[in-house]
Order: structure tokens, then C-alpha cells, then sequence
């Protein structure tokens, strides 16, 4: 299934505990650019950037809540196991 909207709400940022990234391919390589984590915020995006997040350096937990929004009807038929903690996403 493909999501349409991709988004994380932030429920505890500690100081130091990483932003989230995204990249785009262009003509020169990958353009890359972050986005401040901050408690009680809600990041919404298209769900085809690629994303990841930054390491956190505090000494607590980041907590957030990351969700995909899919338009309807769901096609339940295509099943993916591209999914990889290791890939940048």
C-alpha cells in the first residue's frame, strides 16, 4: 500500500535528542534539510520523501508517534517488505 501523508507528532523532545531529516534528489546530487523536533508538534509530509532522524545525543528518550495516511479504497493486495531499519527513510 502506498501512503499518501506521512507525519510524526513529537510527545517528549529532550534537548539534544536529534531533528528529523529529509532528502530529494536533484540535478546535483541530494538535497538535504532538517526540521526542528519539538514537544507537542505535529510534522506532516508527502509520504514519497525519504526521511530519517537524526541520532539522539540526550541522556533520555526522544518519544513520537510516526503514522502513514492512506486514500481510499486500500489496495490490500500489494504487500511490501521494503521496510528496513538499515535504509534511510
Amino acid at each position: 500500500m502506498n501512503a499518501v501523508i506521512s507525519g510524526v507528532y513529537y510527545l517528549d523532545v529532550p534537548g539534544n535528542s536529534g531533528d528529523i531529516q529529509f532528502r530529494i534528489r536533484d540535478n546535483d546530487g541530494w538535497k538535504d534539510w532538517f526540521v526542528k523536533s519539538e514537544t507537542g508538534s505535529m510534522i506532516l509530509f508527502d509520504a514519497k520523501l525519504e526521511h530519517a532522524v537524526s541520532e539522539n545525543k540526550s541522556e533520555c528518550p526522544r518519544v513520537s508517534l510516526a503514522f502513514n495516511l492512506y486514500s481510499l479504497p486500500l489496495d490490500i493486495q500489494n504487500e511490501s517488505n521494503d521496510y528496513s531499519s538499515q535504509n534511510f527513510y
